[in-house]
């Protein structure tokens, strides 16, 4: 009698274990489930389902049961959405009642192109947001996961999204491409999260950039990038209306410069702005600006036509109160003295200070002293 109680045992727990390889490996084939993953997945209006063989299955890591399908064809107002893998995650207990609840829904989308998330576009707000994605992005891959979550009553209360991007390219203004671009993001019903952003806008490469929107309260936006500038005088040509209609008429001809971004932004429920913060930091390592009108007065003896700028380290601050700019380095009038120089601007309202202090070694004349500073003779001026 012990003998046959310990060979049951044993049995017990090779069928248990077998049971078990099966479930997290092959699974079982069902088709009792069918109407089940139909209900679940087709609770938003214009779905449709088409379900394949369906598997029992059993996750090992979470000790939880699922039903899995592959290649199911989903269909939103006859949009088929490529979907790789579909898993629905029941409670045990309610199976014993024959009462299944869902727990979860997992979906792996097939690589998505980007054409295809246009055709959506009008399911998202606002409108400006859909107008961007039907008329500025052109080209790029998307690959994504998503799972919906599920309340005791059956409905979905939550969702996850989480995926990449490759290659994407769009047109932000008028002649300036994003192009070659590479993110990954995460979602969920109050935020959204955009990492490990890396692309080309136009001759900037942007790296280690990052996005977060919140919309618990109107839209809570914060965003930080690396910038790497690298554009000569053929390159700044393509920038020349860009300049323009920013009402900066002075000519870059050469612009090389590290820069770090930190923005944030706050709208309000009709997307409306309410305050703003932009703060930018680095080093222009090098920059050649060509005047549009060369700069002269009584004090010096030759015009200003270009300004030589190396190793300038700077930090601006631009919010809607106040613009708040600092910047040291070296300059030079003629591509060979660099000199240096400190600069300070702050600007609140109607309020302007301005602060310069620099080495100048050129001629100087002031005729009410009757002075005059001879050539390369270092001078130091302090304006403010």
């Amino acid at each position: 009698m012990k003998k046959f109680l310990l060979y049951s045992i044993f049995l017990i727990f090779i069928l248990l274990f077998s049971l078990t390889v099966i479930l997290s490996t092959t699974g079982i084939s069902t088709n009792k489930f069918n109407k089940l993953i139909s209900e679940k997945v087709t609770q938003t209006n214009n779905i449709n389902l088409e379900l394949k063989d369906i598997k029992f299955k059993i996750n090992p890591k979470e000790l939880s049961l699922f039903l899995e399908t592959r290649n199911p064809k989903i269909t939103y107002k006859d949009l088929l959405i490529p979907i790789k893998n579909l898993r629905l995650y029941v409670d045990f207990s309610s199976l014993i009642k024959s009462k299944p609840k869902t727990k979860k829904i997992n979906l792996t989308l097939e690589e998505l192109d980007v054409s295809e998330i246009n055709k959506l576009s009008y399911l998202f707000k606002p409108s400006n947001f859909r107008s961007f994605l039907n008329n500025k992005i052109t080209e790029g891959k998307i690959i994504a996961k998503i799972n919906f979550f599920f309340d005791k009553e059956g409905s979905i209360n939550n969702f996850i999204t989480k995926g990449k991007v490759n290659d994407l390219k769009a047109e932000l203004f008028s002649g300036l491409n994003l192009k070659n671009t590479n993110l990954s993001f995460f979602a969920d019903k109050n935020d959204v999260l955009i990492k490990n952003i890396f692309g080309d806008l136009e001759d900037i490469k942007i790296y280690e950039g990052d996005i977060k929107l919140n919309f618990e309260n109107g839209i809570k936006l914060n965003s930080n990038f690396n910038s790497k500038i690298d554009f000569d005088e053929k390159k700044s040509k393509q920038y020349e209306q860009i300049f323009k209609k920013i009402n900066f008429e002075n000519k870059i001809e050469i612009l090389k410069a590290d820069i770090i971004n930190s923005l944030t932004i706050d709208f309000d429920e009709t997307y409306k702005v309410k305050k703003y913060n932009y703060s930018i930091s680095g080093e222009i390592k090098k920059s050649n600006l060509n005047l549009s009108k060369p700069f002269e007065n009584n004090l010096i003896k030759n015009e200003i036509k270009k300004i030589y700028f190396s190793s300038i380290k700077f930090k601006s601050i631009l919010n809607k109160k106040n613009i708040n700019l600092q910047a040291s380095g070296k300059y030079s009038l003629n591509n060979k003295d660099f000199l240096l120089m400190n600069f300070e601007n702050f600007v609140d309202n109607d309020f302007y200070n301005l602060k310069i202090d620099f080495d100048y070694i050129d001629t100087l004349k002031f005729d009410l002293i009757n002075y005059e500073k001879p050539a390369n003779s270092m001078a130091n001026l302090y304006l403010d």
